[in-house]
């Protein structure tokens, strides 16, 4: 879904851009910091997946969870690295 894609990439943004202003003493900055690694991010996707009520649907989400996290990647780290500029 395009607009679920759209809104995790601006979530992931504004996440990167206040990392470092709460200065890592929230335990919920470094799942967010981990969650912005290449590999280990990934595992922080699969476990969203309701699997209790769709577990059919779970091999077409890990095969297309890599998207998501690739958007959450680009979103967060662009943030981070340019967080003092405007939109």
């Amino acid at each position: 879904n395009i607009k679920k894609l759209k809104l995790d990439y601006k979530y992931s943004k504004e996440i990167g851009r206040t990392i470092l202003n709460l200065k890592f003493k929230d335990i919920r900055l470094w799942i967010r910091i981990i969650r912005a690694i290449p590999i280990l991010g990934i595992l922080g996707i699969l476990p969203q997946f309701p699997f209790k009520r769709y577990w059919y649907y779970f091999p077409a989400y890990a095969l297309f969870s890599p998207i998501q996290h690739i958007m959450y990647l680009a979103g967060f780290w662009k943030g981070f690295l340019m967080r003092n500029r405007k939109k």
